[in-house]
């Protein structure tokens, strides 16, 4: 396995992030960050733009937790289906891997690369949300002495964002080897299923949250607070991100011959 040739592969997409292409992502995020700052917790009461939203520390953190579902929900649809689940469902059409006839890359080493870019668009989105929370809860720690447990209620929004893409990344590339489809609508109507899938398991969840091991059932899911506890919901998460990485391994395993999908 050459992982030089994955690198070669990879470097355009790594660079589109670090492009102006994605300035404007970024002020959305400064934006965001922004956005919690006319939050105010004076130890008895919550205000924000001097109206006020509550009596407790756990209406501040329902506040912030709000904001960034909005943004994460805005990740999720236009910003993720477009630049990477589309392009990653069109890079297996037949067209598009015809130059490898004519290369050293072997299919499995593409099939490596199409991983390594959703965990690289999980790390950057993943970065985003960090800085996001490391910022938000460092303004208000320093301000408002609001309690270090916040950080951690800040950073699951983090973890349930990187889950999500993971999995919905995974989804498409295992469907694409699964499913006998090389038209381009075929491969974007994979892709869509894909961006709503980690979001549509959460009413799966709920159906059926009294079964055995349902507290380890995977979803991704902004405003999760309305459907599970934040201890369960980092069960819910985790599992997403392991579902979606074993669909990439399989992906990549079938482009190694050592599994046949029908």
């Amino acid at each position: 396995m050459n992982f030089g040739k994955v690198g070669v592969l990879l470097k355009p997409h790594f660079n589109k992030i670090i492009q102006f292409y994605h300035v404007p992502l970024l002020c959305l995020s400064i934006g965001i960050i922004l956005s919690t700052l006319p939050i105010k917790w004076n130890g008895k009461s919550v205000t924000f733009l001097q109206l006020p939203w509550g009596s407790s520390e756990e209406a501040l953190l329902g506040i912030l937790h709000e904001i960034f579902s909005w943004f994460w929900l805005f990740l999720a649809i236009p910003y993720t289906l477009r630049n990477l689940l589309l392009p990653l469902g069109d890079s297996t059409l037949v067209s598009q891997n015809l130059w490898l006839r004519l290369t050293p890359i072997l299919p499995y080493e593409v099939a490596l690369f199409r991983a390594f870019k959703v965990f690289l668009w999980g790390c950057w989105l993943g970065l985003l949300g960090l800085l996001w929370a490391g910022f938000t809860f460092s303004f208000h720690y320093i301000f408002y002495q609001v309690s270090l447990s916040t950080f951690y209620e800040l950073f699951l929004n983090v973890i349930g964002l990187i889950s999500y893409v993971v999995l919905a990344g995974g989804i498409v590339a295992f469907l694409d080897n699964l499913l006998a489809i090389d038209d381009y609508s075929g491969k974007r109507l994979i892709a869509s299923f894909a961006a709503f899938i980690p979001l549509m398991l959460a009413p799966v969840y709920i159906v059926a949250r009294n079964t055995d091991y349902a507290t380890m059932f995977p979803y991704a899911l902004p405003f999760f607070k309305a459907v599970a506890s934040n201890k369960d919901s980092l069960y819910h998460f985790g599992s997403a991100f392991v579902v979606g990485t074993i669909l990439l391994i399989l992906h990549i395993l079938t482009k190694l011959g050592a599994l046949i999908v029908i």
